[in-house]
């Protein structure tokens, strides 16, 4: 099962257009759980159940938002930006998607998806 999965992303791992649907998702969904995250820890209730919790909570939910907001530009800016090559150096990468099946089926399935539909109406990547 590894070795069928590791062929299946070795190709997609290349496409630009890929990495650009792929870093979108993975902001948003990353993002949005750092926000969550703050928003749930904004009501006073939260914070007293959370007690000494909270001094890990709030550095974690803004790791998270960081991480987010780094990942979303990366589908619009060229190829050969500062931000770019800054965000790739942080994209979650195939390595680890032998064991991560939830990370392969919450962010890889669906943005292949759109990849493909994207290359169907042809919406081309920076880089062939």
């Amino acid at each position: 099962m590894r070795a069928f999965l590791r062929r299946q992303l070795e190709p997609l791992t290349r496409d630009d257009l890929f990495l650009r649907v792929f870093s979108l998702l993975a902001g948003i969904v990353i993002g949005g759980i750092g926000v969550a995250m703050a928003v749930a820890a904004a009501s006073l209730e939260f914070l007293t159940w959370l007690g000494w919790f909270n001094l890990v909570w709030w550095p974690i939910a803004a790791l998270l938002v960081a991480w987010g907001a780094l990942l979303v530009p990366r589908c619009v800016v060229p190829v050969n930006s500062r931000m770019a090559r800054r965000a790739e150096k942080y994209l979650p990468d195939a390595a680890g998607l032998d064991d991560g099946a939830l990370l392969l089926v919450v962010f890889v399935v669906p943005a292949a998806l759109l990849t493909l539909l994207l290359r169907l109406i042809g919406v081309r990547g920076q880089r062939n």
